[in-house]
């Protein structure tokens, strides 16, 4: 990312206060890296490693946890 890492961008959303859902999708796939981007406030994510399949599963699973609200 040009102006920052996924992780930092993810940090500044939550600092703001912004209620916007962030799915990492990262190559970064080490368990330390997932947990991270837990902790700075991502709603998910998901390693590159896993493709396309798990993206799309994440991103049906949080749209349908908006549509219920």
């Amino acid at each position: 990312m040009p102006r920052g890492s996924g992780f930092e961008v993810c940090a500044a959303v939550r600092e703001r206060g912004l209620p916007t859902h962030v799915i990492l999708y990262s190559a970064l796939a080490e368990p330390e890296n997932m947990k991270l981007g837990l902790e700075v406030g991502a709603t998910a994510f998901v390693a590159k490693d896993m493709g396309f399949p798990a993206l799309r599963v994440e991103l049906e699973r949080l749209l349908a946890v908006v549509h219920a609200d």
